[in-house]
């Protein structure tokens, strides 16, 4: 990292191990010099570009929750995801900050999740396809869709439909882990973070958080995916670059003030401007 970049660093994790509690804590406590990123929900982004775009695609992902496609969800996503990298070069051009945190991060997140995705495809013994999701979301979020996929499709010389962009991306699963990386970062115009906060949790912890909050229960809360998650971000994190700083916090028995101390401590550790509050430049 050269003088006046910022570190980028993503803070991942299963559903319930505080990852959306840690890093806005964080992002308060750093104030001005921290940049504060979501990899697949952009819209929650103040004053982020594209996000009635991401809107629109986090609408897509519902509807294909609601119509049981397990394509079409992970065309939402990934086509969401694809919105990360213009975003984060955008804040670090128009904000400066010493340090840019992300909710998850789009290629650590593909290489976790596009395995388990193949395998819920594949089991699913629903014939390949993606269901009609026009008539599922407004004419305006249509056109938002479709000119995203345009758009990526003009950027990668490609014309592909959303069937074949999801047989592609789970064909990705079947390479190595370095010609995965190779593959996936053009896809999705982003590269990985120098730092990686890894916020570590027994799932049966994650369980019991997860039952005590308020709302309907996602389908995807399950044990058996909490494990294969956690055991995928396992894998992942210790197949990263050697010059990827990966820092593991188990989470489990810290209140969210220990953990945010402990995050803290870890982004200081790279880069003393994250702590005196010095200018960037």
């Amino acid at each position: 990292m050269t003088q006046g970049e910022p570190i980028v660093a993503a803070i991942v994790g299963i559903d319930g191990a505080g990852k959306s509690t840690a890093i806005r804590l964080v992002g308060h406590r750093l104030g001005a010099h921290c940049a504060v990123l979501s990899s697949m929900r952009n819209h929650e982004v103040a004053d982020a570009p594209l996000r009635d775009l991401s809107l629109a695609l986090d609408r897509l992902r519902t509807a294909a929750e609601e119509l049981g496609s397990q394509r079409l969800k992970l065309a939402s996503l990934y086509l969401q995801m694809c919105i990360y990298g213009p975003t984060e070069q955008f804040v670090i051009r128009a904000l400066a900050p010493s340090v840019v945190l992300s909710d998850r991060h789009p290629i650590i997140d593909a290489a976790v999740y596009l395995p388990l995705f193949r395998r819920m495809i594949e089991s699913s013994g629903v014939a390949a396809g993606i269901p009609e999701w026009r008539d599922r979301v407004s004419a305006e979020e249509r056109g938002l869709i479709t000119r995203w996929m345009d758009a990526q499709n003009r950027r990668l010389g490609t014309t592909l439909d959303l069937t074949v962009l999801t047989s592609d991306l789970m064909a990705l699963a079947d390479h190595g882990f370095g010609p995965f990386l190779a593959k996936i970062a053009p896809l999705l115009q982003a590269t990985l973070p120098q730092r990686v906060l890894w916020l570590d949790l027994e799932v049966e912890q994650a369980l019991q958080r997860l039952a005590s909050r308020q709302g309907p229960r996602e389908l995807h809360e399950t044990r058996r995916h909490l494990m294969t998650v956690r055991a995928g971000y396992l894998r992942v994190l210790e197949n990263l670059p050697s010059r990827i700083r990966v820092s593991r916090i188990e989470v489990g028995d810290l209140a969210p003030e220990q953990v945010v101390e402990a995050l803290t401590e870890q982004l200081i550790k790279d880069d003393r401007r994250v702590h005196t509050g010095t200018s960037a430049a």
